[in-house]
């Protein structure tokens, strides 16, 4: 019976301590400046897709879906591979 109650206690220590993690790495709250650049970033794109279709009196067939990504997914993902 304790030893049921204790396996309890630390599996919701454990979950409460990867929720506060992800709280405090994810959370718009914390990184105001964060989720400003994103929309500035957004925007921007929205301009210049509004720019190329009057510039080449075309429309994108769909909306086009923006994804800000960090310097580190980049390195991790398309960086240059691990040397030997």
């Amino acid at each position: 019976m304790l030893r049921k109650h204790l396996t309890t206690i630390i599996i919701f220590i454990i979950t409460l301590a990867i929720t506060v993690f992800i709280l405090r790495y994810t959370s718009p709250i914390l990184y105001p400046q964060a989720v400003e650049a994103d929309r500035e970033i957004v925007k921007l794109v929205n301009e210049v897709k509004s720019h190329v279709e009057d510039i080449r009196d075309l429309e994108f067939p769909e909306e086009t879906n923006v994804v800000v990504i960090t310097k580190e997914w980049v390195l991790k993902h398309w960086g240059p591979p691990p040397t030997p």
